[in-house]
């Protein structure tokens, strides 16, 4: 009888922890509406993202030093990607002149957050419209 009592207790214990980091993980992202509405706006044709939000989501996040695969799974897949010598470019567009298809139109203004990795981490971000 000591010995079920003890195994409640711990499957008891185990499904409060588990709930609990469940809950932290799930609550650090689901309630940032400004993280929701970058992913929704996924190409920036919908004119949902701004230089702002990407400010506040480096901040939030602490984009600085993560990994692509950090960034990617925080804010979603990029836009476009520019491989260099030395270092990767990571471009999620914020808005511009788009087509039926939400699809930027080549040769018109748009703007842009390019995430600077270099060494396989975020080394700069750099916040653009041309």
């Amino acid at each position: 009888m000591k010995y079920f009592k003890c195994f409640i207790f711990l499957n008891i214990f185990l499904i409060i922890e588990f709930e609990n980091h469940a809950l932290c993980q799930t609550t650090t992202t689901s309630n940032d509406s400004i993280l929701a509405k970058w992913k929704y706006d996924s190409t920036g044709c919908l004119r949902k993202r701004t230089i702002h939000d990407g400010k506040y989501l480096v901040d939030k996040y602490g984009l600085f030093g993560k990994s692509r695969s950090e960034l990617e799974a925080i804010i979603g897949r990029p836009n476009l990607e520019i491989i260099k010598p030395n270092r990767i470019l990571i471009t999620y567009f914020i808005g511009g002149s788009c087509n039926l298809e939400g699809r930027l139109i080549k040769n018109h203004d748009f703007c842009y957050c390019q995430f600077v990795i270099v060494e396989g981490k975020i080394a700069d971000v750099v916040y653009n419209c041309t």
